[in-house]
């Protein structure tokens, strides 16, 4: 592969990260940086679907540590951390917002 379809590659790349992370912010948050109102919901909806401050051990029906649950939910989990970093929420927004709301 030559240098050039490497860098080309490269770039390319960085570009659609580049254009991900806009398109997560434009989605989630205003102009000035809050979050939306639809936002805030589903997000706080996800949070608990995803066991954002939850264990996310699951058992069996004996009542048993089951790994492939545990696996499960660890997945869902890290979707929700993924959309967090990517709209760029700190801990302290999300707590001050879900405090509002309960």
């Amino acid at each position: 592969m030559s240098v050039t379809k490497r860098i080309n590659d490269k770039a390319k790349e960085a570009y659609r990260k580049f254009r991900t992370s806009i398109a997560f912010r434009d989605l989630f948050k205003k102009d000035n940086g809050d979050l939306t109102q639809d936002a805030e919901i589903v997000l706080k909806t996800l949070s608990r679907f995803c066991y954002a401050d939850n264990v996310t051990m699951g058992t069996n029906f004996n009542g048993a540590v089951d790994p492939l649950k545990v696996a499960f939910n660890e997945g869902r989990r890290s979707v929700y951390l993924y959309i967090l970093k990517k709209i760029k929420v700190t801990d302290k927004e999300l707590k001050d917002y879900f405090e509002e709301i309960e």
